[in-house]
C-alpha cells in the first residue's frame, strides 16, 4: 500500500467534499491567501522559508498542526492481539 502525499489545497478540497457547508471555495481561498500574506510579510520574496522562520509564522504553525491532526504521520491505534485465548 502506497500513501500519496497531499498538499494544502488538495486536503482542503477533499474536506470540502466531506463537509460542503463548512469548507466553501471562499474559505479555501482565504486560508491560502492568509498563508501567502503571512509568509510574504515575514520572509519576503528574496529567499525560501527556513526552519528559523517558523516561530514568526503563527498562522502557518496552526495550519500545520491542524493538517497533522487530521492526517497523522503514523497510525494512532497500534494493532494488537489477545495475550491468551479465551
Amino acid at each position: 500500500m502506497t500513501r500519496r502525499k497531499k498538499g494544502l489545497i488538495a486536503t482542503l478540497l477533499s474536506r470540502q467534499e466531506l463537509e460542503p457547508d463548512f469548507q466553501s471555495d471562499d474559505h479555501i481561498k482565504s486560508v491560502a491567501l492568509q498563508l501567502r500574506t503571512e509568509i510574504d510579510n515575514n520572509v519576503g520574496h528574496g529567499r525560501l522559508l527556513d526552519e528559523s522562520d517558523i516561530p514568526n509564522l503563527p498562522y502557518l504553525r496552526c495550519v500545520i498542526n491542524e493538517t497533522l491532526r487530521l492526517y497523522p504521520l503514523t497510525p494512532v491505534l497500534i494493532p494488537h492481539c489477545a495475550s491468551k485465548d479465551c
